[in-house]
C-alpha cells in the first residue's frame, strides 16, 4: 500500500508506476504501483468502492510493473474512456427497432391472409 503524507505536494505517478512526491521540500519516493491480472474474474467477489475479494486459495494471478515486457502503462491526468460511441450505437439501436416493427408487420399480415383464407372456405 502506498501513504501520501498529508504535507505531500507535486504527487506525480510515472509511466512504470513510480510513486513520487514532494515533502519538505524534497522529491521523496512513495512506493510503486504494481498491476495484476487475474485468470478467472468470475472468482472474483465484489465489495464496493472498486475492491475485489477472491477465494483463499485457488486463484490464479499474474502481476508485474507497468510497462514491463509490453505490458500496460500508467498515464497520469487521464482517465479511461468508454469505447462505444453512443451515436453509434443510437443508429444500430433504431435499425434493430424498424427491422422489429417490419417483421412484426410481415407476420401480422401473414395472420390476416390466413383468417381470410379460412373465411373463403365458409
Amino acid at each position: 500500500m502506498i501513504s501520501v503524507p498529508r504535507d505531500a505536494s507535486n504527487i506525480a505517478i510515472s509511466r512504470d508506476g513510480e510513486v513520487t512526491a514532494v515533502v519538505a521540500d524534497q522529491v521523496q519516493h512513495l512506493g510503486s504501483i504494481e498491476l495484476v491480472h487475474v485468470t478467472d474474474t468470475g472468482q472474483l467477489t465484489e465489495t464496493g468502492s472498486g475492491h475485489y475479494r477472491g477465494p483463499a486459495d485457488g486463484l490464479e494471478i499474474s502481476s508485474g510493473r507497468p510497462g514491463a515486457e509490453g505490458g500496460a502503462t500508467i498515464a497520469q491526468g487521464f482517465s479511461e474512456a468508454s469505447n462505444v460511441k453512443l451515436q453509434d450505437e443510437m443508429v444500430s439501436l433504431l435499425m434493430l427497432q424498424r427491422a422489429y416493427s417490419a417483421s412484426a408487420h410481415v407476420i401480422q399480415t401473414g395472420d390476416d391472409l390466413m383468417n381470410i383464407a379460412n373465411q373463403l372456405k365458409r
